[in-house]
């Protein structure tokens, strides 16, 4: 049952400046981690009760508290974590997703003889779907997406500084995506976050309407993570 929760507020994450144990201050929230040190931070959170659970490796996002001066911060020597800006860019309202695994056929010729087949998963995992939704008009988000597949011109308006630049076709159409898969309020529930690597193969959009636009896109996923975490405040 869901008491209180808001699903589908979703974005695309922006690698903020890298974050060290020497770093002054950190405001607190998730981060991918870049490097870990030999004793590192990341390595104590483990809960060895949860069976076949290991320690996080580097390229995972993990959340990470406030510290408002180096003394208190938790990182390890050697550790470093690249902070996300997680703007909410648009809400999703349909996520269709399909996932398979591939398979090795390990049939043997006494198989064969026997009538029996042998198939057993290989591990890679092929995930691809389209999500829908709407827009936020406001954000630059939305203007880079619907310029995709188009070239694009920036002109920041009239005055004495005015800056007009072009930026060409994106070749790489690859982002990392957010998206609220159960956002709970209540103490002691849980709440799903999915982190996904996309390549976008298309995006529709319609006519803007108040305060957003709404699109769908097809992705194919290159690594995803869903990372569940207990409200404590």
């Amino acid at each position: 049952m869901k008491i209180t929760s808001t699903d589908g507020r979703s974005g695309f994450c922006k690698e903020l400046l890298e974050v060290t144990k020497a770093t002054a201050s950190y405001s607190g929230g998730f981060a991918f981690i870049k490097a870990k040190g030999v004793s590192s931070y990341f390595d104590t959170l483990l809960d060895a009760s949860i069976s076949g659970s290991k320690v996080l490796p580097i390229g995972a996002p993990v959340h990470v508290p406030a510290w408002a001066a180096a003394a208190q911060s938790p990182l390890t020597e050697g550790d470093v974590i690249i902070p996300i800006d997680m703007s909410v860019s648009c809400w999703t309202t349909d996520v269709a997703r399909s996932r398979q695994e591939g398979t090795v056929d390990l049939t043997t010729q006494c198989d064969v003889i026997n009538g029996r087949r042998t198939v057993v998963g290989d591990g890679n995992i092929v995930d691809s779907g389209t999500i829908s939704g709407l827009f936020d008009t406001e954000s630059d988000m939305q203007r880079e997406l619907e310029g995709l597949f188009s070239k694009r011109i920036v002109d920041s308006g009239a005055g004495s500084g005015r800056k007009v630049s072009f930026i060409p076709r994106q070749k790489d159409k690859t982002y990392w995506h957010w998206m609220a898969r159960r956002e709970m309020s209540e103490l002691g529930e849980v709440e799903i976050t999915i982190f996904r690597k996309m390549r976008i193969a298309q995006i529709d959009s319609g006519q803007p309407a108040t305060g957003g636009v709404p699109f769908n896109f097809n992705y194919e996923t290159q690594d995803d993570w869903q990372y569940e975490k207990v409200v404590t405040a």
